[in-house]
């Protein structure tokens, strides 16, 4: 997975004790099944409070991410609900992604 900190005007943001990172992210080469790791390091943080993306968009289709806060990975998932199959290359798919942390 790719994040790109250039893609806004302003990648980060605090707010009394939170920091709010706002960027862009593309998908992983190879994606395991159980969710691609993304650590707090990885994001510029401790603790990852809240990470929301929009749909990852390929320009033909898009697949929704949800965050999993106790294993730190992001996890995949096709319109229909079912999670991506293990080694699909998503690194044509991209979202920008809003992160509050501490």
């Amino acid at each position: 997975m790719t994040i790109d900190r250039t893609s806004v005007k302003q990648y980060h943001d605090s707010s009394n004790a939170h920091i709010r990172k706002v960027g862009r992210m593309t998908g992983p080469a190879s994606y395991a099944t159980g969710g691609d790791p993304l650590t707090p390091g990885e994001l510029g943080v401790g603790v990852v409070d809240l990470l929301l993306c929009e749909p990852f968009d390929n320009g033909t289709a898009i697949l929704l991410a949800v965050y999993q806060h106790s294993t730190s990975k992001l996890k995949f998932y096709d319109m229909a609900g079912a999670e991506v199959t293990d080694a699909t290359n998503l690194s044509a798919y991209a979202a920008r992604f809003e992160m509050i942390g501490i």
